[in-house]
């Protein structure tokens, strides 16, 4: 699972280093999914660090193409997920 992925890989990562790379890569939505990971799961030090390098226009979900229902929706990112807060912080042991 990403969030857990995340999790473990963060007190090693560095939010310019990663907004830097996204940038450069084209990848706008997976820094969006990141940041809102990150600051779900208060992941120091990529929590409220990240933000997106353009203006945010429409809604993405945290998972694409599963068809899953909305269950929560970040409003600083816009990411919609399928699944509680509580849920995630539970499936990963926190």
């Amino acid at each position: 699972m990403l969030a857990e992925s995340l999790a473990v890989a963060a007190p090693g990562l560095q939010a310019k280093f990663l907004m830097d790379r996204a940038r450069r890569l084209g990848w706008a939505p997976a820094l969006r999914r990141l940041g809102s990971l990150a600051d779900v799961l208060a992941l120091k030090p990529l929590a409220g660090e990240l933000a997106p390098f353009r203006p945010i226009a429409a809604d993405i979900d945290l998972q694409p193409g599963t068809g899953e229902r909305t269950v929560w929706r970040d409003r600083r990112w816009r990411v919609r997920w399928p699944l509680a807060v509580k849920d995630l912080l539970a499936a990963i042991g926190r």
